[in-house]
């Protein structure tokens, strides 16, 4: 792993020169950390979430300082998705002492997450997350 995250413009009708082109200029790296799950912010294009065996959320937004704002996990997060509102954080821990746990946090703007609930859901690591199309029901691999 390479500690990358690649944008690919895939499908915008009628806005792409090139469509199905890697976006270069939109690539973010993180020297040393194997990524394990990206998602991106609802009504925001190339914003991100990334995690990966660094215990931070990595984001490509910037503050109003101009620097990104990692958020200090307490444990190895193997998977993170995000409510198609925005409002709250899915997230599979892949920690050796409680594997397959699955977190939701609230995701205020401007403020950090906190969780809101746990539930201890595989013994192994959560491999996949997946929400359903009107968001009632999560689906997860471990």
């Amino acid at each position: 792993n390479d500690g990358n995250v690649y944008f690919y413009d895939l499908f915008k009708p009628g806005q792409l020169k090139d469509p199905g082109k890697r976006n270069t200029d939109k690539d973010f790296n993180k020297k040393d950390v194997k990524f394990t799950s990206v998602c991106n912010v609802p009504g925001k294009d190339y914003e991100i979430f990334a995690v990966g065996n660094d215990k931070l959320i990595s984001t490509n937004s910037t503050n109003k300082k101009g620097n990104s704002t990692p958020s200090e996990l307490a444990a190895t997060i193997s998977q993170i998705l995000i409510t198609p509102s925005g409002k709250n954080i899915i997230a599979g821990v892949g920690e050796p002492d409680r594997p397959g746990a699955i977190q939701v946090w609230s995701r205020p703007e401007e403020k950090p997450i906190d969780k809101i609930n746990e539930v201890q859901a595989h013994s192994k690591p959560v491999d996949r997350l997946r929400l359903s199309a009107d968001c009632q029901n999560l689906f997860s691999i471990g």
